[in-house]
């Protein structure tokens, strides 16, 4: 079956799904819109548009439901897009199809947040933010939340960014005994996973390389607790002094599992002082080459950001267009000022009891967008990588 087949079939499947996101057959369907998203965003194939007589069908079943209702809509809007971004048309035209087809309203949200990224990739941040900020005091005020569009999906502010430009002038870098390291964070489930498979992927490809490991603990299961420190232990007997630990309670947040993910970024600043810099990094990840090379690209550089091509989708939505899997910061005052800009746009973005799914990545967007015509900012995506993901281990059942 094509994407564009699967993506109408499942439009029509809208109509008999309960409007309850208690029952597993909703939460079932919500899952599947949201997948057909990812899929869409990795299709390169013009296969036709979506059935309009099912995308209206499923939108007006959904109006008074908009959890499910704003995944119908993005999904069609953001096929849209896409499929014009293949045909050499203007994607931003698919908003305006997509609305017209419909005598109801589409969902506030949603919509904002669309015409947020149409004016960020046509003007960049100053057109975009009013409807980013409108956007999300709709999702504030209704609680309507998706995997592709939530609170986060907004560029945040940088208000007051400027009192640290001083840092653009300032080159000079200091030699560290320490030498690189590799950062991550995790909780205690993440650990037993995959903390063992990435200590021996060092173990195996380098001597010169360390491996920091900052643990969230929100278990109070005694057994999750242990099978980490087993891990940990585990690391530490195979890399003795190149493997290190801090520890965290995990904060009492709703949406802890972005906490996560954004932690490395803010011990950063206290793992990176004695080290000459930290390649940060998803814990589910594995070495496998020696990144000798990588490191001496690394060294030419003050921040290293996976950054997507301008001629992608991804250059139109910030929560694509930086990805946050390898992140390399020197120790370097441009390095150094990179993670409190990090730090302090966390505390403004992050909403404690929301869901805030791919900020880090937005955050990243938004330092890059500022600095990137001031600071030595190199693409990852230009030099060969020396990790990736150990497929064989993720696709175990969690």
């Amino acid at each position: 079956m094509s994407l564009v087949s699967e993506i109408s079939s499942t439009l029509l499947a809208v109509k008999d799904v309960p409007q309850d996101l208690r029952d597993p057959v909703c939460k079932s369907l919500c899952d599947k819109l949201t997948s057909l998203m990812w899929k869409v965003l990795v299709n390169n194939l013009d296969e036709g548009d979506i059935s309009q007589a099912n995308y209206v069908s499923a939108m007006e079943k959904t109006y008074y439901f908009p959890h499910l209702g704003s995944r119908v809509y993005e999904l069609a809007v953001f096929h849209g897009m896409k499929s014009n971004l293949i045909r050499g048309e203007d994607p931003s035209l698919a908003l305006g199809k997509y609305d017209s087809m419909l005598d109801l309203s589409p969902p506030t949200k949603s919509n904002l947040l669309f015409k947020g990224c149409i004016n960020y990739k046509a003007s960049g941040i100053k057109e975009a933010q009013y409807y980013f900020l409108k956007g999300n005091q709709e999702y504030i005020e209704g609680s309507i939340v998706t995997s592709f569009f939530s609170y986060s999906r907004s560029i945040c502010p940088f208000d007051g960014a400027d009192i640290i430009r001083d840092f653009s002038l300032q080159k000079k870098k200091t030699k560290y005994d320490n030498g690189w390291w590799i950062l991550v964070s995790a909780d205690s489930k993440y650990i037993t996973r995959f903390l063992n498979n990435y200590a021996l992927s060092i173990k195996n490809h380098t001597t010169n390389v360390g491996l920091h490991l900052h643990w969230i603990d929100n278990s109070e299961n005694f057994d999750e607790k242990s099978s980490a420190e087993d891990a940990i232990n585990f690391a530490r007997n195979l890399l003795g002094s190149r493997f290190d630990v801090t520890r965290q309670d995990c904060p009492k947040f709703r949406d802890s599992r972005t906490f996560f993910a954004n932690s490395r970024f803010l011990i950063a600043a206290e793992v990176i002082k004695n080290k000459r810099g930290l390649i940060i990094t998803d814990i589910d990840y594995q070495l496998i080459e020696n990144p000798e090379k990588f490191i001496d690209w690394c060294e030419e550089i003050d921040i290293g950001l996976q950054v997507k091509s301008e001629n992608l989708i991804n250059s139109w939505f910030p929560w694509l267009k930086v990805l946050a899997g390898t992140v390399v910061i020197n120790n370097t005052p441009v390095g150094n000022a990179f993670l409190h800009i990090y730090s302090e746009l966390f505390k403004s973005t992050y909403i404690h009891q929301g869901f805030n799914w791919g900020l880090d990545q937005n955050i990243l967007c938004a330092i890059y967008d500022r600095f990137k015509d001031i600071w030595l900012i190199g693409n990852s995506f230009d030099v060969s990588n020396p990790f990736n993901v150990p497929y064989e281990i993720k696709k175990i059942t969690k």
